[in-house]
Formats: structure tokens, C-alpha cells, sequence
């Protein structure tokens, strides 16, 4: 073989290697563009596939605080209607009380204050002097007020008031002077409303308070003025707690007639 023929092979020898080179080094820069895409592929489809499961819980959160929205605006409404509703019937109540008293022929006068409406029962119609036994004309009075009351729901605060003059002849049975009888007549009153009336009200509605006479219904010593602030008043009161139960009430009584 002569030198020229030797110099062409190894020639030919050199540009196939060199064309091998060339090809396996673009292979592998392709596999590694391809193992690099396919990774980022993975990687993005882990977080749509975690976008999507957020996006599910995120829906459902929506769900449950519109829900949530529409259940607090449907108790806002209803609790709106139910105060409508118990304020009217508190409204007829005291149309009610107001005719009774009208026709009581001055044993009950019938009045509005801030805390509702008092019902004002003369010492008179109630009890002899000195005395917290109430008497058959007042049992009737109570009877009837309590047929009107037991079914209303509301709270109700038996209020004794006695006159400034100090206890004397039954001073052995009141210790305590004025406040003792005023709170011990007001718990007679509150017992014969919740134990005795033909309707009784129920004993948790009722409240007692005795001011002896610390609250007199009118200022003086006069005779007339003693006689006025000697008396029991049943305070109907009208706050949100006392609407609350008389919602309450209604609700039982709906059940039971079910």
C-alpha cells in the first residue's frame, strides 16, 4: 500500500469518527432536553393536580359559608318576624289590661313604663291592714289577671310597696318593718299566681321584689297619698329575654298540640 492510499484511509477513518462524535454528543443534549422537559411536565401536572384539589376545598367553603350566609339571614328574618309578632301580641295584651282596669271600678289602674306595663292592684282589694293574707275579692282580681297573663310568655315582677308609716301593731310579725311586708304580701301574690290561679303562671316567669316605701307611686303624708302608694304592682316586662321566653312558650304550645 503506498502512502497516498494510507493517508486517504486514515483521512476517511478521521471524518467518521468525527461524524460519530458529533451525532452522539446532539443525542445526548437531546435526551437531557427531553428528560428536563419531561420532568417539568411531571412537576407541573403534580400542581395543577394540586390546584385543583384546593380549588375543590376552596368550592366547598364557598358552599358552606353561603350556606352559612343564608341561614344567618334566614334566623335575622325570622327573628325579626317572631319580635313583630310578640310586640303586637303584647300591644293587644295591654289593650286587654287596660280595659280590665278600666272596668275595675279603681281596684287596678293599668300604666306604661320603660320596663312594660304595670298592673297596679289597690292594698285595698288585696289585704286588710297589716296583713299579707289576700282576701276573696282580690283572689278574683288575681284570677282573672292570671287567665290573661299564664299564656302571654312573659316575665313578670311582683312589686310590694307599703306606705311610710312604720309597722306597729303587727310589729312582732314583721321584724323588718315595711320592706318585710312588702316582700312577704309580694310572695303571696306570686305564689297564688303560679300555685292557685284556675290558670296558674308558671313559677319561672315570675320574679319578686319588695321596696316597702321606697317607690311611692305619689309624693305626701296625706292620708290620700298613703292609701295610693300602699298597693302591689305586677310589672309585665317587655325586654328581649321576656320576648325570647314568650317565644318560647308558643313554641311549646305549638308541639304539644301536634
Amino acid at each position: 500500500m503506498n502512502r497516498y492510499r494510507v493517508a486517504g484511509l486514515l483521512l476517511s477513518f478521521s471524518l467518521v469518527s468525527l461524524g460519530a462524535c458529533v451525532s452522539r454528543s446532539a443525542y445526548d443534549k437531546e435526551r437531557e432536553e427531553r428528560e428536563v422537559a419531561v420532568q417539568k411536565w411531571q412537576e407541573l401536572s403534580r400542581y395543577q393536580s394540586e390546584l385543583e384539589s384546593e380549588r375543590r376545598a376552596l368550592k366547598h367553603e364557598v358552599d358552606q359559608l353561603r350556606l352559612l350566609v343564608d341561614e344567618k339571614t334566614k334566623n335575622v328574618a325570622d327573628a325579626h318576624a317572631d319580635r313583630t309578632r310578640y310586640r303586637e301580641k303584647l300591644e293587644e295584651l295591654e289593650r286587654k289590661l287596660g280595659a280590665f282596669g278600666a272596668n275595675s271600678g279603681g281596684d287596678v289602674d293599668v300604666y306604661q313604663t320603660a320596663e312594660g306595663t304595670v298592673v297596679e292592684i289597690k292594698e285595698g282589694v288585696l289585704f286588710d291592714s297589716g296583713k299579707k293574707a289576700i282576701k276573696a275579692k282580690g283572689q278574683e282580681i288575681l284570677n282573672r289577671l292570671s287567665a290573661e297573663l299564664a299564656s302571654s310568655g312573659y316575665d313578670i315582677r311582683v312589686d310590694g310597696h307599703t306606705d311610710s308609716d312604720p309597722v306597729v301593731k303587727h310589729a312582732k310579725e314583721y321584724p323588718y318593718g315595711n320592706l318585710q311586708l312588702s316582700v312577704e304580701r309580694a310572695l303571696e301574690v306570686a305564689h297564688f299566681l303560679s300555685k292557685t290561679a284556675s290558670l296558674p303562671i308558671p313559677e319561672g316567669r315570675l320574679h319578686v321584689s319588695g321596696f316597702g316605701p321606697n317607690k311611692p307611686r305619689v309624693e305626701g303624708t296625706s292620708a290620700d297619698a298613703k292609701q295610693k302608694n300602699r298597693r302591689v304592682d305586677l310589672v309585665i316586662l317587655k325586654g328581649a329575654l321576656s320576648i325570647e321566653k314568650a317565644a318560647a312558650v308558643e313554641a311549646a304550645g305549638s308541639n304539644n298540640s301536634k
